[in-house]
């Protein structure tokens, strides 16, 4: 099997999936801008099946062009719509539309010059813009998040592990966009200097998309639930819940970065005994409110939320020296478990790993 006869059954692997989500039970907010991007993967697949079967696939660069300059506004857009449960407005999508739109312009215009130079220089530098754009809407996807759980600067990058079951597409697709960047930023750089190892950064970049759509496909298989459907359409964080409640979305938030804040500066989950009741006491929220706020926000129960942060303590201290000696057990009583059975669980249900296999990479690692 060649590499056209791959692009071809990937691409109807595609169009299978965008058939799946163009039914009426599946047209929600999220699953139009899914499809897009599915879209854009196929004009992908489309270029460089015409690449690769030797016919005159100049023609369609500039088309080839304009909707990848699309992709990163419609994979930020799907993420939004995953996060606030509807349609981003009109004048929030066409600011996000200007610069892939003049890009594909320029594009055009070039296209129409003689100087094959100019062109190949032009279309270089597109597709460095194209990677710094790749970099940028997945920042802007990890800020909204971070905005939303109320996380300081330093937290930031911990954003995926709230809500893990209704990120999955989100993180996948924010993995992709920086993967994707950063082959297209060595292309042009090689393009500058060795441009002999551009078919093999090329052939990287098919693979690449080849390796999404199969991974896509697959977490929509095994994973039914994050295809949203119609009947079940949910923000990430769902206010419904709690429609009866008089807690309000922005004092949800303010209890949130107050809990966070609290848990950070007084390190209170080394406390093998903290409980909701203290933790209410001593901020003077009511534990209902607290239950709610984290329920809400994070997705966790007060237990979860304590022992991720005990987790994460875990971890840290296995990077230390001092500790090298200790069991693994002593570490776990250390950051606040009373025992070695809650410990497992919560460590293998945040990391997907044992205390054991994590501690082995580490060292394996070193």
């Amino acid at each position: 099997m060649n590499i056209t006869e791959i692009i071809f059954l990937c691409a109807i692997q595609t169009v299978g999936l965008m058939v799946i989500l163009s039914q009426k039970k599946f047209r929600t907010p999220a699953n139009i801008f899914l499809n897009f991007i599915l879209f854009t993967l196929l004009i992908h697949y489309a270029f460089y099946y015409f690449t690769y079967s030797n016919k005159a696939y100049q023609i369609y660069t500039p088309y080839f062009l304009s909707f990848t300059f699309i992709s990163p506004p419609a994979i930020y857009f799907y993420c939004q719509t995953v996060i606030i449960g509807k349609l981003p407005s009109t004048r929030k999508l066409v600011p996000h539309l200007l610069l892939p739109i003049g890009m594909a312009a320029l594009v055009y215009i070039t296209k129409g010059t003689e100087n094959e130079e100019v062109q190949r220089y032009t279309i270089n530098s597109i597709q460095f813009l194209l990677a710094s754009m790749l970099i940028l809407y997945p920042l802007l996807v990890i800020h909204k998040l971070a905005k939303i759980y109320q996380l300081e600067r330093f937290q930031i990058f911990q954003v995926f592990k709230y809500n893990k079951e209704k990120t999955v597409m989100i993180r996948l697709l924010v993995s992709m966009m920086l993967f994707h960047s950063l082959l297209l930023m060595t292309r042009a750089i090689f393009f500058c200097f060795k441009e002999q190892y551009l078919d093999f950064i090329e052939l990287l970049n098919i693979i690449f998309l080849l390796v999404l759509s199969y991974v896509i496909a697959y977490h929509v298989i095994t994973r039914p639930n994050i295809i949203h459907h119609k009947k079940k359409q949910q923000s990430l964080i769902s206010f419904k819940q709690y429609s009866k409640s008089g807690l309000s979305e922005e004092k949800a938030r303010i209890i949130a970065a107050r809990i966070n804040s609290y848990y950070q500066e007084e390190k209170v989950y080394l406390d093998p005994n903290i409980s909701l009741k203290i933790v209410s006491k001593r901020l003077n929220i009511p534990a209902h409110h607290i239950t709610e706020t984290l329920n809400r926000l994070l997705g966790q129960s007060f237990n979860d939320f304590t022992n991720n942060y005990r987790v994460e303590a875990f971890k840290t201290l296995l990077q230390e020296k001092k500790y090298q000696n200790y069991s693994i057990l002593a570490l776990a009583f250390e950051v606040g478990f009373k025992s070695k059975a809650t410990f497992n669980l919560a460590f293998k249900k945040f990391t997907k790993q044992t205390p054991s296999e994590y501690r082995k990479t580490l060292l394996q690692n070193d």
